[in-house]
Order: C-alpha cells, then sequence, then structure tokens
C-alpha cells in the first residue's frame, strides 16, 4: 500500500498597493488601498482605509469590479475594511474611495 501525503495550507493575503489608475479623494491623512485573499472558492476583494488623521472619516468606497458605493466610518488612528467582493476568480481590481473628515 502506498501512503500519500497532503499538504494543506493557508495561503497569505495577496496585498495590492495602490496604481495610478486607482480613484482616491481623500485628505492627504487617509491611505486608501486593497487587498485580495485567497479563500478556497476565490479572491475576496477588499477596500482597506487608513486613517491617520485627529478626527474620523467617513468614506464612500467603491471598486471598478462593483461600482455600489459602500460606506465606511473609520476612527482616529484606525484601520477600516470593507468587502466588496467574495469568490472572485480574480484578484485584480481598482478601489474608488470619496472621503471626509468629521
Amino acid at each position: 500500500m502506498r501512503a500519500r501525503l497532503f499538504l494543506f495550507t493557508t495561503l497569505p493575503a495577496v496585498v495590492l498597493p495602490l496604481t495610478a489608475a486607482a480613484q482616491v479623494n481623500a485628505p492627504d491623512c487617509v491611505d486608501v488601498g486593497r487587498e485580495a485573499p485567497y479563500r478556497g472558492y476565490g479572491y475576496t476583494h477588499i477596500v482597506v482605509v487608513q486613517n491617520q488623521c485627529g478626527a474620523a472619516v467617513r468614506c464612500r468606497v467603491a471598486t471598478d469590479v462593483d461600482p455600489a458605493w459602500q460606506s465606511v466610518t473609520v476612527a482616529a488612528g484606525e484601520t477600516g475594511r470593507v468587502v466588496t467582493r467574495s469568490g472572485s476568480p480574480a484578484s485584480a481590481f481598482q478601489p474608488r474611495a470619496e472621503c471626509t473628515q468629521q
């Protein structure tokens, strides 16, 4: 009888930097990025909002894949994440964001 060895691993999140195609209208103290971790059945598209401002920010986020706006409020010094799609066959997407300080 032959023994078979199966290796199961958890893949790390694919963190993608912003490119020139991203559309972000936010104060200088707000960074908008994206993550696309693979979760067994496809990629999850996540828009990441890092608030380094002294006050909370309210953002509307969307992507080129999912154009419907979603809102998120991120406290000062915090990071917020918004899932825009689960189970995508592709990891590539461009975030859009409009943020204002509260």
